[in-house]
């Protein structure tokens, strides 16, 4: 699979809950439609899944 990294949303330290993002709007940048890879990583652990922009 092929891609680039096209931004990063956040960078600190987030309390523990549940949080949301506007990519769109965080990123500042128009995306297009299809398939996108995201990583969320604490510490050592990480977790990589995908999401579909319509």
């Amino acid at each position: 699979m092929l891609g680039k990294e096209i931004g990063q949303i956040s960078s600190g330290y987030l309390m523990p809950g549940t949080h949301e993002f506007n990519i769109k709007n965080t990123l500042n940048t128009r995306l297009q439609e299809g398939i996108y890879i995201y990583k969320i990583q604490a510490g050592q652990d990480q977790l990589s899944s995908q999401f579909l922009m319509k």
